[in-house]
């Protein structure tokens, strides 16, 4: 009866083992599986992160070409104000030289010393002949 006993208390010990034996398989396997899936996990999201680096920097590039194409377009802005000013300034003084020209009493041959030929405009001379319908005589040899 003792040797059913010890064979009792040792089936006993050993059915503990056993399963603790198993239970440490069964976490290895499970370890196993875990980390495939995280490895899993860790590859899609490096992925997701490369693709979002490489939009970002897409952006950037979209970002710092705006900003050269405002500064080139401001550039311009900044030269037509400084032509249209230019061209205005311009405008002024040939208006302000017009306007004193004309206040500037007529001076022509007339009223002036200077002579009808250094004129700037010679004015025609009319006839004051009329015509009698007759043809012209031949010249004198």
């Amino acid at each position: 009866m003792h040797r059913k006993e010890v064979q009792a208390l040792k089936c006993q010990i050993l059915q503990p083992e056993e399963e603790l034996a198993q239970v440490r398989r069964n976490l290895k396997t499970n370890t196993r599986h875990w980390l495939e899936v995280f490895d899993d996990l860790k590859k899609k999201h490096q992925k997701e992160v490369a693709a979002l680096v490489k939009r970002l920097a897409r952006m950037k590039e979209l970002a710092l070409r705006a900003e050269r194409e405002r500064d080139e377009c401001k550039d311009k802005i900044t030269q037509q104000r400084h032509r249209i000013y230019e061209v205005e300034t311009a405008l002024k003084e040939v208006k302000e030289k017009n306007t004193r020209l004309k206040a500037q009493p007529g001076l022509d041959h007339e009223t002036s010393s200077i002579p009808s030929s250094k004129g700037i405009r010679h004015k025609k001379i009319t006839k004051s002949r009329e015509r009698t319908g007759r043809k012209p005589r031949p010249a004198r040899p």
